[in-house]
């Protein structure tokens, strides 16, 4: 059986963890090519093609939103754009395909 894990996307981790990426980065350029390789792990958590998640719709709207009202200096134009593009995905998960709310069994 191959076990998937559900997205906390929505619990506000995913905001934590670009703007700790956005402070590391203040330190110089030594940890960038880990910190970047970190954002895209953090980012396919979000965009991922077979990501399901854990939370319901409106908590994953609410941290997308929150991320992109005032977006992490780590993300670039394009990932921005793309968040806004998967924050409208998310308004009607079911008709794009995407599995929300697996904490009430799905």
């Amino acid at each position: 059986s191959d076990s998937e894990s559900a997205s906390q996307l929505g619990t506000g981790q995913h905001l934590k963890m670009f703007r700790q990426i956005d402070l590391d980065m203040e330190s110089g350029p030594l940890f960038a090519p880990p910190l970047e390789s970190f954002k895209e792990r953090v980012l396919e958590d979000i965009f991922g093609k077979n990501v399901h998640y854990w939370q319901p719709q409106e908590k994953i709207l609410e941290e997308l939103e929150q991320i992109l009202a005032h977006p992490p200096k780590c993300l670039n134009a394009r990932e921005r754009e793309t968040l806004g593009i998967r924050r409208k995905m998310f308004e009607d998960p079911v008709g794009n395909g995407i599995v929300v709310n697996l904490r009430s069994g799905g």
